[in-house]
Parts: structure tokens; C-alpha cells; sequence
């Protein structure tokens, strides 16, 4: 297994990060791919994939709110050569209505994964028609759309273009049977979005409870667990070139 979005980095592991890790690589989640959020985590998040060198694979990003607050996207830049993806980054219309300044700080965050070669890992809150459309017209590539939550329209669009559509442990809880249906599980990740998104809707959110997304997966699509694990990894491993 892997989890194919999880914040280690949080706060709400500073105590017992390593306890968090074991019992990830217990439940069987090989690795643990970890983007950045705001600008000050890219720092947090290097110095940890040294800690848990091969096993947690470190992003480079800034989230769009965050992005907002503090626009160092350049900044970031010495980070690039020893991540897996860009990310996350994207649009939230959520948390903010500024749309236009979203838009072209998303635009410079493709071309940075363009110049680089890397996959991009996208956070579209509120905002997937505008994600996919920026997308489609940057000609982004390797796209992964963390925690997706588009409409069915959103998600054929998303695939017409390739793209890898990531679904998260609130899934356990969320009314999302018939969007899993319409994705072809040849474009689907798992991740849990640790610390957030519990699949008990509550408390903290650990790595390992990624087994529980493709339990989740695997029963909305009536196959073998076992079968499930083993494409989504597979299209884990595809998507940012492992």
C-alpha cells in the first residue's frame, strides 16, 4: 500500500512521529508521499524525508490559501530536485474569493512542474472546473487531483485528460459510491490526508488508515481487496514515476 497524500509533517505528529511510522509500516503502507502545505513545512518536510529516508518521499508546495499569505513560490525552488511532485497547489474558493491571483499563482506552480519534469499534485476545493480548465490549457501532465470530490462531470473531464483522481478516508463516510463507480480504477490513489479527514470523522488521522480507503474502494466496486491494493499501488508508482 501507499498513501498517496498525508501531512506528516503536521504538528500533531511532533510527538510521536516514529510511532506514527511503525504503525503505518505494520498496517503494510510501504511508503507515505508527503507534500508541502505552507511555505515553512518545505523546510519541515526536507528534514524528515532525511529521518525516514526511502520511506516518506518529500513534495514541494504551497497550498493556494497559503500561497495567498505568503507568495515565495521561487523560493521553493531548492527543493524541487530532491521531491517526487509539486504539491499541493491549486485553487480553493472555499476559504477565499480571489479568484484571478489563485489562478495565476496555480498557472506558475504547473510551469515550475513542467520545467522540472515533475508530477503535480492539485488541491481544488470548490474550484474543479476552474482546476481542470487551467490545467488543460497549461498542458499540465502527470496530474493528481488529491482528495477529489468534483462532480461526475468533473471526474470523466479529469480522465479524458489522463489525469489521476485520489480518493481519501473520508470516503469510508461520504455518500461517494456512485462517483467511485464512474472513475475507472486504472486512474485511482488512495491517501488519508493525515492528520485530517478520520475515517471515524474524528480524532487524529494516521498513514496506516489508508487500508481502510481501499477496503472502502474495493467493496463499492465488488472486488478483492488484495486486487485493488495492487492497482491502486501500481497507479501510485505510475503517477509520480517511482
Amino acid at each position: 500500500m501507499i498513501d498517496s497524500h498525508c501531512h506528516l509533517d503536521a504538528r500533531d505528529f511532533d510527538n510521536d512521529r516514529a510511532e506514527v511510522v511503525e504503525r503505518a509500516k505494520k498496517a503494510g503502507v510501504g511508503l507515505i508521499i508527503n507534500p508541502a502545505s505552507d511555505f515553512a513545512s518545505n523546510a519541515k518536510i526536507d528534514k524528515i524525508a532525511e529521518e525516514f529516508k526511502g520511506y516518506l518521499l518529500p513534495c514541494t508546495g504551497i497550498d493556494p490559501i497559503s500561497c495567498l499569505k505568503q507568495n515565495k513560490i521561487e523560493e521553493i525552488g531548492k527543493y524541487v530536485e530532491r521531491c517526487v511532485a509539486i504539491g499541493e497547489v491549486g485553487l480553493d474558493y472555499y476559504w477565499s474569493k480571489e479568484k484571478e491571483l489563485q489562478v495565476e499563482n496555480f498557472k506558475r506552480f504547473i510551469d515550475l512542474a513542467s520545467e522540472y519534469d515533475k508530477p503535480i499534485i492539485v488541491h481544488a476545493r470548490n474550484a474543479m472546473a476552474d482546476a481542470l480548465y487551467t490545467l488543460e490549457k497549461k498542458h499540465a501532465e502527470r496530474v493528481v487531483l488529491h482528495c477529489f470530490s468534483g462532480s461526475k462531470a468533473d471526474a470523466k473531464k479529469a480522465q479524458d485528460l489522463g489525469y489521476y483522481l485520489s480518493f481519501a478516508t473520508n470516503i469510508c463516510y461520504r455518500d461517494s459510491k456512485s462517483l467511485i463507480k464512474d472513475v475507472s480504477l486504472s486512474n485511482m490513489l488512495a491517501e488519508t490526508d493525515s492528520p485530517y479527514l478520520s475515517p471515524s470523522r474524528s480524532g487524529r488521522n494516521e498513514p496506516k488508515n489508508v487500508a481502510l480507503a481501499i477496503e472502502h474502494l474495493a467493496k463499492v466496486l465488488e472486488m478483492p481487496v488484495s486486487e485493488v491494493d495492487r492497482i491502486v499501488e501500481r497507479n501510485t508508482k505510475k503517477a509520480f514515476m517511482l
